[in-house]
């Protein structure tokens, strides 16, 4: 963070030095036409790059700081001060009265202690493995994930502090806006709005050229809105909750991307993978291009310069129908990334309590019989327990 400090107030300098060479050199060019009108682009240009490398550097910053935080909550861990910090898990006490007794959830509870999810799904994930039991072969295929993620240290970063402009959390509405029917908008409404927005820019050519009057844009105004007024319904429809959901898209894209590269040996950890694997386009790639389309409305109706030429150019309906049509045909396997991205969660938030105490054992469960186990890195500590007959846990290794 240092670093990254020290680089964006010289590149701030720069910024700074490369618009005030850039206005001289245009006064001289276009003003007082000493030097030619090619030198202010110099300047004009590396200016620009110097924007570009600025935006990266300040995003390090922000996920260095969010790496910072993950890091100073480990440390608070191991110095039990970790209570307080962090989610509390007290929105899943409701219809559980054991959680608060048991202190699963609510401040200095177990879900504080072990949460590092980024997502609502992750925290729902991991809550209901804590509300629930799970079977001994659930339980069995959690530990070797657990293990493999303990060691992936850079992976399990990668997750806490991935797109570090996103907001964190509500992954429901999204869930709820993909679950939902498609507005029914096709390749014809698609049709009938380029179509129209080609004869704007056409007309407006021709006012600015003197070709055509200015009534001629004001009637071809008037026509193209009752084109899209038979359409409203649908357009509405379609872009109902999307604009909410929007939030969590850059964060799903770069989790999903991230979990589709790393390499995994356990089988839990591929199965789960292996649901992201689709007709050859990765779900994060999916996923990035309705983040484009939603990126593109939000400039177009938000944007108070560029508005004007979104309404001439319908892109709201254009967009409204590249998005319905995303719905369509991707919307039902949103839960099933989701729930992807919350057992990969869950997994690490366990495997970083793993990492941190691993003196810890995992406990070895059997149906029913004896059971032999040891400490580890303690030889000597070894203990025999007979009839155990454990069907259900809650706990994939021992706290």
């Amino acid at each position: 963070m240092a670093r990254a400090d020290r680089v964006h107030a010289i590149l701030s300098y720069v910024r700074l030095a490369l618009a005030g060479i850039a206005a001289v050199l245009a006064w001289q060019a276009f003003v007082s036409h000493q030097v030619s009108a090619f030198w202010p682009l110099l300047p004009a240009a590396a200016f620009g790059i110097a924007v570009i490398v600025h935006v990266r550097v300040i995003e390090r910053i922000e996920r260095a700081g969010r790496a910072r935080q993950l890091y100073g909550r480990g440390v608070a861990r191991l110095e039990a001060n970790w209570a307080g910090s962090g989610p509390d898990g007290a929105r899943f006490l409701d219809g559980y009265p054991l959680g608060r007794d048991l202190d699963l959830f609510g401040p200095a509870s177990l879900f504080q202690l072990l949460d590092t999810a980024r997502t609502q799904a992750g925290e729902d994930t991991l809550a209901s493995w804590l509300r629930g039991g799970a079977e001994i072969g659930e339980i069995r295929a959690r530990q070797p994930a657990v293990a493999e993620l303990a060691g992936k240290i850079e992976f399990r970063e990668d997750l806490a502090v991935l797109a570090a402009e996103s907001y964190v959390g509500r992954t429901d509405t999204l869930m709820e806006w993909a679950a939902s029917p498609a507005a029914g908008l096709t390749r014809v409404h698609a049709l009938v709005f380029g179509a129209s927005a080609i004869v704007s820019a056409a007309v407006v050519i021709l006012v600015l050229t003197e070709k055509a009057p200015p009534t001629a844009l004001f009637i071809w105004i008037l026509v193209q809105s009752g084109i899209v007024a038979v359409w409203r319904r649908r357009i509405l429809a379609a872009l109902t909750h999307i604009d909410s959901a929007a939030h969590d898209l850059a964060l799903m894209a770069a989790l999903l991307e991230r979990i589709e590269r790393e390499p995994f040996e356990s089988a839990r950890l591929q199965a789960v993978r292996a649901s992201l694997s689709g007709d050859g386009i990765p779900p994060s790639q999916r996923i990035a291009r309705l983040e484009r389309l939603v990126t593109i409305l939000d400039h177009a109706t938000l944007n108070l310069l560029i508005r004007p030429i979104g309404a001439l150019l319908v892109v709201r309906s254009q967009m409204a129908v590249a998005i319905d049509r995303w719905h369509a045909v991707h919307g039902p396997g949103v839960e099933a990334w989701l729930r992807a991205i919350g057992e990969i969660e869950a997994l690490a938030a366990l495997a970083t309590f793993a990492y941190e105490h691993p003196a810890d054992p995992f406990p070895t469960f059997v149906e029913e019989g004896v059971v032999h186990y040891c400490v580890p890195n303690m030889p000597a500590a070894c203990a025999r327990t007979a009839s155990l007959a454990l069907e259900r846990a809650v706990f994939p290794f021992a706290l």
